[in-house]
């Protein structure tokens, strides 16, 4: 779930974008920078999946935002896991929105509203879901440090260093 008044990454169209936004980052107190909301940001200068196209081919994205801005609280921790669950399932076979950041964001927000998370990582795993990006393993690792194996979490950790 997005905090409030978290600093915003913009999409970036050039090497100067970059360079200015990672010099901004340096300003930030580090507990603000897991709050940054990168969701729209296009993977590279190479990504398959345009923001547009994205957002055409995949309006949940679109949908998320809009029910986190819009919805009470309350209304939100209702309806939001459900979509958060078709959202996910809508394009899990679809390869190539596999290692899509954006994606898996969807995919670990999910992980907040299931009774079992470890069925989720599974179900991620065995999709190769997020399986190029640190990011899935870093969440692989704090559920493991939850259930107190931190033997297992350290095992993710290196293998997330890995990707």
């Amino acid at each position: 779930m997005a905090i409030k008044n978290a600093p915003k990454v913009p999409a970036f169209s050039s090497t100067n974008d970059v360079k200015a936004t990672l010099q901004y980052l340096k300003t930030i107190d580090n507990s603000k920078i897991l709050a940054l909301e990168v969701l729209w940001t296009p993977q590279d200068e190479n990504d398959p999946l345009s923001e547009q196209e994205f957002l055409t081919n995949y309006p949940c994205l679109r949908g998320i935002k809009k029910m986190k801005e819009t919805l009470p609280q309350n209304l939100l921790k209702e309806k939001l896991p459900r979509f958060l669950q078709k959202c996910t399932q809508t394009f899990e076979s679809d390869r190539r929105y596999r290692n899509d950041l954006r994606y898996l964001r969807v995919w670990l927000q999910l992980m907040d509203y299931v009774d079992e998370p470890r069925a989720l990582l599974r179900t991620m795993e065995m999709n190769a879901i997020g399986s190029k990006r640190s990011l899935f393993y870093q969440a692989y690792a704090l559920y493991y440090e939850k259930m107190k194996k931190f033997e297992e979490a350290e095992k993710m950790y290196h293998l997330g260093v890995q990707k």
